[in-house]
């Protein structure tokens, strides 16, 4: 897979719609290995390092069941970690995963209104 790194902050689902019109889809994390070469990434970066990062984990179709968007693979937190205490659906309006740098780059659910940079992966043929 490739990645495109979008540092515009939007909300989920404008995140999700921009990496379809491209032929890609947000990125899912489906390996520990994968999970672990994008955080290098954003470790490595200066301008990446201290944003939040929409993924295509989403638990919007049945609560507490996390999943890749467009993959529609379930999402495994042996691959894509959680941060300690996540996900907690505060306020029940948490259910968009992102990587969070504060939280030493580990996963976090969040409010999909909320605006933040995004991933997005393609496959080379």
């Amino acid at each position: 897979s490739c990645y495109k790194f979008n540092t515009t902050a939007t909300d989920w689902h404008t995140a999700r719609s921009n990496c379809k019109r491209q032929g890609d889809h947000l990125v899912a994390m489906e390996t520990r290995e994968e999970f672990e070469y994008i955080i290098r990434l954003l470790k490595d970066s200066p301008a990446y390092f201290s944003l939040n990062w929409w993924t295509a984990a989403n638990d919007i179709e049945n609560e507490a069941q996390w999943v890749w968007a467009d993959v529609n693979q379930p999402m495994s937190s042996s691959a894509a970690p959680w941060a300690s205490t996540q996900p907690d659906n505060l306020g029940n309006r948490e259910h968009c995963g992102d990587v969070v740098s504060k939280y030493g780059h580990k996963m976090n659910d969040a409010p999909c209104e909320f605006q933040y940079a995004s991933i997005c992966e393609y496959n080379l043929l």
